[in-house]
């Protein structure tokens, strides 16, 4: 329960409560179970705090220091956490439906198993959060950097991902139909055994990604990078996907598996090259690309 005394002086609002904070650094404020719900705690130092199973439903906790907080099973749903800083927080199965937290700082937090669907996280920072088995259908994560997470078995249908970094992530078994990846970098992330109906990878990045068992249903690949994937002879093909050839001219050869499942003709190395260096002809490359494919 919580300690009656720290709910007082948090009740006085962020900048009693963060005076407190400063004249009493050594205690570890125990708020759980509390119902502190639309309150404005914009700002306050909540950092190290025992959250556990607390009421913060419609509270305004934009830049509030929730670091290293103790979260579990918390009550967050249409919070404003904006620009908030939780790395590190424990989130272990937490309510954020609909919550806010466009550019907060969520590094290293544990939000497995939490509902976070409708949730808006655009720009935040998820890189190396355990999001697994979590809830974040049709949540708003564009531009957000989740490089190195853990997003095994998420439920991300719906979902905006669009130039996300998800680099190195681990999305093994996550749902991501009808999910829009967009011009996102999944360079060396493994995504087998994801279900990818619907999805859209236009312009993205999954060079050296693992695609293996992936289930492809009406998947959009148009302009993407597929250089260096892995197993994409091993995918189940249940319905025509969309590729072109600006991404057939990045990729180099891809399995005929694949190809045939996007009603293409596999293409040798000479014909890619062929390809490329016509191209380059047509339209002539600049000094700052000279390196990369002109498509």
């Amino acid at each position: 329960m919580a300690n009656e005394e720290h709910l007082k002086i948090l009740k006085q609002g962020a900048a009693a409560w963060n005076q407190w904070r400063k004249e009493n650094s050594e205690t570890i404020p125990d708020l759980s179970r509390a119902d502190i719900s639309h309150l404005n705690l914009g700002g306050a130092n909540l950092s190290n705090a025992k959250l556990g199973w607390v009421n913060l439903s419609h509270a305004d906790l934009h830049e509030a220091d929730l670091s290293n907080a103790d979260i579990t099973w918390a009550d967050m749903r249409h919070a404003n956490l904006k620009e908030a800083n939780l790395s590190n927080a424990n989130l272990n199965n937490a309510r954020l439906g609909h919550a806010c937290f466009n550019g907060a700082n969520l590094s290293g937090a544990n939000l497995r198993e939490t509902n976070a669907g409708n949730s808006e996280l655009n720009k935040a920072n998820l890189s190396k959060a355990n999001i697994s088995y979590a809830n974040f259908s049709n949540a708003n994560l564009a531009g957000a950097l989740v490089s190195g997470a853990n997003l095994m078995e998420i439920d991300l249908r719906m979902a905006e991902l669009s130039n996300a970094d998800l680099s190195g992530a681990n999305l093994k078994a996550a749902n991501l139909s009808n999910t829009s990846l967009r011009e996102a970098n999944l360079s060396g992330a493994d995504i087998s055994y994801t279900k990818l109906s619907g999805a859209d990878f236009t312009r993205a990045n999954l060079s050296g990604a693992n695609c293996e068992g992936a289930f492809l249903y009406f998947t959009t690949f148009s302009g993407a990078n597929l250089k260096d994937a892995t197993g994409m002879d091993k995918c189940w093909y249940n319905a025509s996907c969309i590729i072109d050839e600006s991404a057939l001219l990045k990729s180099g050869p891809l399995p005929a598996e694949f190809l045939r499942c996007c009603n293409q003709q596999p293409l040798s190395e000479e014909e890619l090259r062929l390809k490329n260096s016509e191209a380059q002809r047509i339209f002539p490359k600049r000094q700052d690309t000279l390196d990369r494919p002109i498509f």
